[in-house]
């Protein structure tokens, strides 16, 4: 579940990231370019383990029952539903695409009513989550190594 927080948070700082790549081209070098995508992927690790860590909190108040049986596909749901009612906020902050949130709420509403017609279980949502795990552990490794980028860029000054 915690890749299901990482993942569309970090794809979503990948897009913004090469959306802006022009323009930090021509006015910056590529030091500053790689400050820019390391302070990125560090604000991008924070809010995923902010968002998580909201996700743990509420496995706690929980009823045991609940969390033991459907907490991992709900939890994920929960997850991708939150993130992208973030994008969708982030996506009325730029304005260069009036419609650049149609593609996002379609995602939302596409993935709410996937997970209406998958089975009882949810496997459907376990499935689809194991499958970020792997993008999402390449993610934590990039994040790592900004935060260290950063911190050796913040020693040398």
């Amino acid at each position: 579940m915690c890749s299901a927080c990482i993942f569309p948070i970090h794809i979503w700082t990948t897009i913004v990231f090469l959306y802006n790549f022009p323009s930090l081209i021509l006015k910056a070098n590529l030091w500053q370019i790689l400050g820019v995508l390391a302070y990125a992927l560090v604000f991008a690790l924070f809010e995923s383990l902010l968002l998580f860590g909201f996700l743990v909190l509420l496995a706690a108040m929980l009823p045991r029952k609940a969390f033991l049986q459907r907490f991992v596909p709900m939890g994920t749901l929960l997850a991708l539903v939150i993130t992208g009612l973030a994008l969708l906020v982030n996506t009325q902050f730029m304005r260069e695409n009036p419609w650049g949130w149609l593609p996002v709420l379609a995602g939302i509403v596409f993935g709410l009513l996937a997970s209406l017609h998958q089975p009882a279980d949810g496997s459907f949502l376990s499935r689809l989550a194991e499958r970020f795990t792997l993008i999402a552990s390449l993610y934590i490794l990039l994040d790592l190594s900004a935060l260290l980028f950063l911190a050796a860029s913040s020693l040398l000054l």
